[in-house]
């Protein structure tokens, strides 16, 4: 299961009971969270935008159907995946656009980067390092990407992202190791690591 914190637990049941200021922190608390996540996997701004609002609105009038509410991020996240998956049958083939290190409006793996990183940052500049990272990571395939995102940046359990993305966990497994070696490849060819 996702490590959550007993305040995120509560703060879902109070959001079941029809509590609205519950629901209005909830929603700040995860439209971020979700939003990172359509833009990871379809690599395009309004249309993560677009996917996070339909993602919510479909978790907020579905949400009574969870029964167990310790698991409402993987069925938050399964939702934000389905959504991707329709956007992308709806419009082809997936969109893959090279971040923007300059709009601030895009997720960065910058804010995943702890503040003490020092040693890719004395090559680099932070915003610079976070943008290639992000590039990097869009030459990944999407299950690659969605399985780092999900256990990495998400911090959930193989279990729960090979529930979310409909695979055994040693497929999770075998495709971040898949992706990490790639994006370490990647970031040698670049000189950035040794």
């Amino acid at each position: 299961m996702a490590e959550l914190s007993a305040n995120d637990v509560t703060l879902f049941k109070q959001v079941l009971t029809g509590n609205r200021v519950a629901a209005d922190t909830f929603a700040k608390k995860y439209t971020q969270k979700v939003f990172s996540y359509c833009y990871m996997r379809l690599r395009h701004f309004a249309k993560a935008e677009d996917n996070t609002q339909e993602t919510l609105l479909k978790f907020f009038m579905k949400m009574q159907s969870i029964r167990s509410p310790e698991k409402f991020k993987g069925y938050l996240f399964r939702i934000a995946r389905n959504c991707c998956i329709d956007q992308v049958k709806k419009n082809g083939r997936e969109v893959l656009m090279p971040p923007n290190p300059d709009n601030d409006k895009s997720p960065s793996i910058q804010s995943y980067l702890p503040p003490d990183t020092e040693t890719p940052d004395k090559k680099l500049g932070k915003k610079q390092l976070a943008a290639l990272l992000d590039q990097k990571i869009g030459v990944l395939n999407a299950l690659q990407r969605e399985a780092i995102y999900l256990v990495h940046f998400e911090g959930m359990s193989y279990k729960d992202a090979g529930d979310i993305l409909d695979c055994p966990v040693g497929t999770i497994k075998s495709n971040i190791c898949r992706g990490i070696i790639k994006l370490g490849q990647l970031l040698k060819k670049d000189g950035i690591i040794s």
